[in-house]
């Protein structure tokens, strides 16, 4: 009797592991990304500051939780400044997120879990304390730049032109963002060549991408010159790894980013979806389903004439916005406006804290305020960047609305876990379906994504099997789909 109860308990025991570890199901194709800043995740050795070790012990709250398995890091290289968009050494981790074997050591955890991490790289600029920049200005002050490379890394004038600032007299340097961040000169071939060898060396220690900045910027505007230069950088990227994948900032109207994409790169961001003035946000709040719909649809049909293989990028907020809890009226709205582009074509961002309604706006150090993980445990808690001064109290937590299962970020959860069972979502066509002013209805291929962004129970004629909920409610009948006030659900044809 006694080894009978035993033989039970350790069944019990084997049969409990099992479940946990089935919990999470790896999606046919992953297509949610987390977007992190560092400094302001978690921090794994009491200093204040996030760390690569901090992200890795997150690893189960990112996959398992939240049921994503793909990364962004903002920039982690080495850089004088607390957002590390002016980099000093393109190939080493910046001593306050840790070192190459804390990188090492989380590409070796992330790919056990069949995860992939995509970098920030900054190649339109770099910082002003960066050795190629140094010994630029060095020869410059000298006239030894005929036996110096470094002075063709950059653009110098002798006099004043826009966009330059002086260094020393007679010395003017391009540096559009800032008087810290000198540009690149990327017709350089030496440039290309110091590119090329840094990708490489990133995709050689496992990263599966890049997500790159500013990229409108690399040729002020000039959509011919920065297609060449981004579809030679696409090239590089993928002839060394053939699936890495590449996403682009290009924070300019939609209509010039659908002509980028005839550079190959695989998604840039969808900035025409984000924002308190952005589609989603205007949509939600006038109730508004069927002009969402026509957007994403057409605008997913243009930028596929550039590029077949083209993917957007939605997002609703992101590192340089104000976070959407602060433009959303109630948590109703937030989750209305996660399920909308959650279920959009292509690769959706979310960032890090949008999942628990974390707020912030103004300077941007509000906008990369601490990930908030608990109201009463400090650990791995980290400090807000230095000049942040949003005064706005946040109540809630990771830990408070993971035990509430009417949370946003249960909500986010189950969302994710519903996208990830149709990889149609990603790989087809989507087509707008004419319906109410209310409903936002996409076909799939084989599926319809529908949401009724008004208050009031709306009808779709046809008939259809509801296959997934993803909030609200809806019933199949006769008459068609009766679909409840701020719900959203997934149906097939009958």
């Amino acid at each position: 009797m006694k080894k009978l109860s035993l033989l039970l308990i350790l069944v019990l025991m084997i049969s409990g592991c099992a479940s946990s570890q089935t919990s999470y199901v790896h999606p046919e194709v992953p297509s949610v990304y987390y977007e992190i800043f560092v400094a302001s995740y978690y921090d794994s050795n009491g200093d204040g500051m996030g760390d690569l070790d901090g992200v890795r012990e997150k690893l189960p709250y990112i996959q398992e939780t939240l049921g994503i398995s793909n990364v962004w890091f903002m920039p982690v290289m080495p850089s004088p400044s607390y957002h590390k968009y002016d980099v000093t050494d393109y190939k080493a981790i910046d001593p306050q997120y840790g070192d190459l074997e804390s990188m090492k050591n989380l590409l070796t955890a992330m790919e056990s879990r069949s995860m992939t991490l995509i970098l920030d790289l900054v190649l339109n600029h770099t910082s002003i304390e960066h050795p190629w920049f140094t010994q630029a200005v060095a020869a410059k002050q000298t006239n030894t730049c005929d036996s110096n490379k470094y002075c063709e890394y950059y653009n110098f004038s002798d006099t004043w032109q826009t966009g330059y600032r002086e260094y020393a007299p007679g010395i003017w340097y391009e540096s559009v963002f800032s008087e810290h961040m000198p540009d690149l000169n990327l017709d350089s071939l030496e440039v290309r060549r110091e590119i090329s060898d840094i990708v490489t060396y990133w995709l050689d220690m496992g990263v599966k991408g890049f997500r790159l900045d500013a990229t409108s910027h690399y040729y002020a505007d000039d959509v011919a010159r920065n297609n060449e230069f981004l579809d030679w950088l696409n090239t590089e990227v993928k002839t060394h790894t053939k699936d890495a994948y590449i996403v682009a900032e290009a924070w300019i109207p939609n209509a010039i980013v659908t002509d980028m994409y005839a550079s190959n790169i695989d998604s840039f961001f969808n900035f025409g979806l984000s924002q308190a003035n952005g589609m989603i946000a205007k949509s939600v709040k006038k109730g508004d389903g069927q002009s969402l719909a026509q957007f994403v649809a057409e605008y997913n049909q243009a930028i596929k004439v550039n590029n077949e293989n083209a993917l957007d990028a939605p997002f609703l907020s992101n590192h340089d916005q104000g976070r959407s809890a602060t433009y959303f009226n109630d948590v109703d709205q937030q989750k209305m406006a996660a399920s909308l582009y959650l279920m959009m074509p292509g690769n959706p961002f979310v960032y890090y804290g949008e999942e628990i309604g974390m707020k912030g706006s103004g300077v941007d150090e509000n906008k990369r305020l601490p990930m908030v993980w608990s109201q009463k445990e400090t650990t791995g808690q980290t400090k807000a960047p230095q000049n942040a001064d949003y005064t706005v109290p946040f109540d809630s937590s990771v830990a408070d609305q993971e035990k509430d299962k009417a949370s946003l970020l249960n909500h986010y959860a189950h969302a994710i876990k519903i996208r990830n069972k149709y990889p149609q979502l990603v790989t087809s066509s989507p087509t707008a379906v004419t319906s109410s002013a209310a409903l936002y209805v996409m076909r799939h291929d084989d599926i319809t994504v529908i949401h009724n962004l008004s208050q009031e129970l709306q009808t779709l004629p046809g008939s259809y099997s509801i296959l997934d909920t993803i909030q609200g409610s809806a019933k199949a009948s006769s008459d068609g789909l009766q679909i409840e006030g701020m719900s959203s659900i997934i149906v097939r044809d009958k």
